[in-house]
């Protein structure tokens, strides 16, 4: 598939396979054959940006099952902002889609393991371990306000390193 202006295709098939996801979640690698819902991807970001000027940057897409919800986040909605929401104070975002059936076979410490993923926040890897050790002495809502201490801590070390991301 070749763009309109490019003379590079924007999806090598011999590369990349067929863009043809059947069935199957466009996901934010397949944002560049990801086509025909810029209204909703537009309505989502003005939608975001809205709840986030009032404190509460979050938007629930809803609709039927098979209805393209997960593709207009992922494919849609993420790239757009990833790509497009860039200052000179946030540089870059980082961003994690997953599904729990990836964490196994144990919840906690699946989600370490993708939250400290080198594209995702690696400043938590200092902590893995320890945060592992507080997941086996304790209750899971014990363990879940001790991480989101430990991940506070984390972002603001990486900040102050001049390393100032956002995170989705």
């Amino acid at each position: 598939l070749a763009g309109e202006t490019a003379n590079e295709p924007i999806w090598d098939i011999n590369e990349k396979g067929s863009p043809y996801r059947g069935l199957d979640v466009f996901d934010f690698e397949h944002s560049d054959v990801f086509f025909g819902r810029e209204d909703e991807i537009v309505a989502v970001r003005t939608l975001l940006r809205e709840q986030a000027r009032r404190g509460c940057p979050f938007v629930l897409i809803s609709g039927a099952s098979g209805s393209g919800k997960s593709s207009l986040a992922r494919a849609g909605v993420l790239p757009e902002i990833c790509h497009f929401e860039i200052d000179s104070a946030v540089p870059g975002w980082r961003h994690l889609a997953l599904r729990p059936s990836q964490l196994a076979p144990d919840l906690v410490p699946g989600l370490v393991r993708a939250l400290t993923h080198a594209d995702v926040l690696p400043e938590l890897g200092e902590w893995l371990s320890d945060l592992l050790d507080i997941h086996a002495g304790v209750g899971f809502s014990a363990w879940l306000i001790r991480f989101s201490m430990r991940a506070t801590d984390a972002i603001n070390f990486a900040t102050q390193k001049g390393k100032r991301t956002r995170v989705i």
